[in-house]
């Protein structure tokens, strides 16, 4: 249940985690903001400079993410260029 390159939770994995977070915090009056990213051009740039180059991009980019995001926070990868952030704990 884990994207072998970023070993970021996959799709699988988002679909449990919002289940789970959604009912507590419904109940407790808070929202939960979803938010997708897709990395633009990322095929472009493994057809030119070859697919590590794309996996370099790939895992710069969840670094860079990660260190903005709170612990409470989720962050999956959808498909190669997709993921997922799970933002929970917003007040309404």
């Amino acid at each position: 249940m884990h994207e072998t390159i970023t070993r970021l939770p996959d799709r699988g994995a988002l679909l449990c985690t919002l289940e789970a977070s959604l009912d507590p915090s419904f109940a407790a009056g808070e929202l939960v903001a979803v938010i997708v990213l897709k990395v633009q051009r990322l095929k472009d740039v493994c057809i030119e400079f070859g697919y590590n180059e794309g996996d370099t991009i790939i895992q710069q980019f969840v670094e860079r993410l990660h260190s903005c995001l709170r612990e409470k926070d989720y962050l999956a990868q959808i498909n190669t260029d997709e993921f997922a952030l799970v933002l929970p704990g917003r007040k309404n």
